[in-house]
């Protein structure tokens, strides 16, 4: 961000651009070309009354956060137009009067403030100026008499010499073109011990910052908070018994007024506040300890957090600080990361780790991540032999395709990503868990990584479910993965992902086991019959699919419902059982004949 003096200019980028005007002052603007100055009488003005242009391009969008606000869609104007000009009315016992151009990304680019007593009806507070195919922001900052505000916008541009000030130059930014988030400045250092109130200097631009605490080697209790008008705080982090720490979380500073923090520890310290840009770029592997923010701009990804303790993530979407993701939990946990501008923020007392993986690597596993050993692969019935029909005329072809199986392990919450090249349609997952009760959800993943459908949902000792997903097409399968012990160490997990017709057969002979279960049946005439063990009066549900169809134009049946279990018929056909239930059953299916 360029904070300009009467009559400089800034370049703006050709895009849809915010202005604002502090305070919430009445605003007019007019366009104005060679053969039509804005001082014409033909010209058109935007204002409440009429709050868009004749072409678009220009519309009154109304107050919010204490300024006036207008959009100006550069790329939309007429090719004549060469100039764009913002007045304001000027009301009684004004003081103070700002113009700022805000880019769609959100930052500030710049600012122009007027000050001292008014000298007129009306302001004249800046312009967007065409030259050469390329525009720029010249701040005006002239007050207008009533005589006089017909034709001053028709003026030509006068040179106006900068007046000199103290605050620092404008850091330029990174010649390489990679996302720089909010204004940029010189970082602004102070020292200290104990309990200080820092004021910033006024020339920090309003918006994000970074605030950073630096504290000497030995222990202690750090803590910094912001103050607002009335001397209120809000604590930005607070943290004890850490050697040599090093702190950073975000703030605002305010469009009007300086931003004040109150620092609380007993050691030396050093404080810095940074521009937004200054924090680290998240990619692959990071260790801290901590409060810390991180810039990422990349792609679909997974991130993974290990910490000694409770960890706290926010994500902002564009560094917007209202516009957040919430994320937390102990010990590990990976979480989806979505594609685009992230700003991301950490709250831990403890040692963590963070790791980016992005979606297209998320199902490679290598020799390290699994102990040197080779992946186990369950081999589906009917994969490589020709199974032996179950019934008298029937048969075992299934239409489901056959693939190769795909193991992951993990611990507490993270996201499952299945591999590339998995055929679109129904496949079974297959949870294995071991040691005490815990309690267990997985849930699907939309395209936007919210929650979609909860795949299963229990809360037993040493489980091993089987139950159904869905291949979606044109992406993969994704799956959130929670299994939370009553304890903070979690037990650790293995997911599967298996071809249907690895499923066991349903007949005659009675098959027992523990939750969810899938289940394939090819017969005659039959009658269900599933009951649960005595003393395990679990609730239980099954579903059966005729012809093996899962598809939304495929007929299921909900065939048993209840406590305890019961008897159902099943047809003469292929059927595809799906069991859901935390209880200990027995199952069979006993052809109508016997």
């Amino acid at each position: 961000m360029t904070e300009l003096l009467r009559g400089a200019t800034c370049p703006v980028p050709v895009a849809s651009l915010r202005i604002g005007v502090m305070p919430e002052l009445p605003v007019g603007v007019t366009l104005s070309t060679p053969d039509e100055p804005s001082g014409s009488e033909n010209a058109f003005w935007v204002t409440d009354e009429q709050p868009v242009h004749p072409s678009g391009a220009v519309r009154l969008v109304g107050p919010h956060d204490g300024a006036q606000w207008l959009q100006v869609d550069v790329p939309c104007l007429d090719g004549a137009v060469d100039t764009v000009n913002i007045m304001g009315l000027a009301g009684p016992g004004l003081a103070e009067a700002a113009i700022g151009v805000v880019a769609p990304d959100d930052s500030l680019i710049a600012r122009h403030t007027v000050t001292g007593a008014p000298e007129g009806d009306g302001l004249f507070l800046g312009q967007l100026i065409r030259r050469d195919g390329s525009w720029s922001f010249r701040a005006v900052g002239q007050w207008l008499t009533a005589e006089a505000e017909t034709t001053t916008a028709t003026t030509e541009e006068t040179e106006t010499e900068p007046e000199t000030e103290t605050e620092p130059a404008p850091v330029p930014r990174a010649p390489d073109g990679s996302w720089q988030p909010g204004a940029v400045f010189e970082p602004y250092t102070v020292e200290g011990r104990g309990k200080d109130v820092i004021n910033a200097p006024a020339w920090l631009p309003p918006g994000l910052v970074v605030v950073e605490l630096q504290s000497d080697d030995s222990k202690g209790y750090a803590a910094v908070r912001s103050l607002d008008r009335s001397n209120k705080t809000s604590s930005l982090f607070s943290s004890s018994s850490t050697r040599k720490s090093r702190h950073r979380a975000v703030t605002e500073v305010p469009v009007h007024g300086r931003l004040r923090l109150l620092v609380e520890d007993e050691r030396a310290w050093t404080l810095r506040i940074l521009p937004l840009s200054a924090a680290e770029r998240l990619d692959g592997t990071v260790k801290g300890r901590g409060n810390d923010v991180f810039l990422y701009d990349g792609p679909l990804a997974d991130l993974t957090c290990r910490s000694d303790g409770h960890h706290w993530i926010r994500l902002h979407r564009n560094a917007n600080r209202k516009n957040y993701d919430s994320l937390s939990g102990d010990s590990e946990a990976t979480n989806p990361l979505p594609d685009g501008r992230l700003l991301l923020t950490i709250d831990c007392e403890k040692a963590w780790e963070l790791k980016v993986t992005p979606v297209e690597d998320a199902g490679e596993r290598t020799a390290d991540d699994s102990g040197g050993k080779p992946e186990p692969r369950l081999r589906a019935k009917g994969e490589g032999e020709a199974p032996e029909p179950l019934y008298a005329g029937s048969d075992d072809t299934w239409p489901f395709a056959h693939f190769e199986t795909f193991t992951t392990e993990g611990k507490g919450e993270q996201v499952v990503s299945a591999p590339g090249g998995l055929p679109n349609g129904p496949v079974l997952v297959q949870f294995e868990a071991a040691g005490k009760r815990s309690y267990t959800s997985i849930y699907s993943l939309n395209r936007w990584h919210k929650d979609e459908d909860n795949l299963l949902s229990s809360e037993v000792m040493n489980p091993c479910h089987l139950f159904l997903a869905e291949e979606p097409p044109m992406r993969r399968l994704r799956m959130r993965v929670t299994d939370q012990k009553y304890e903070s160490n979690p037990r650790p997990w293995t997911v599967r992902i298996l071809p249907v017709t690895a499923a066991p057969r349903l007949d005659a002979a009675p098959r027992q086991g523990r939750g969810h279960a899938v289940f394939l049946y090819s017969g005659p005439l039959a009658d269900l019959r599933l009951r649960t063990v005595e003393g395990d009066e679990h609730y239980v549900h099954v579903r059966a699919y005729e012809n093996a169809d899962t598809s939304e134009s495929g007929t299921w049946h909900s065939v048993l419902s209840g406590d305890g279990g019961g008897t159902a018929p099943l047809p003469a056909c292929k059927v595809l059982l799906v069991v859901q239930t935390d209880a200990r059953w027995e199952i069979e299916a006993r052809p109508v004949t016997d």
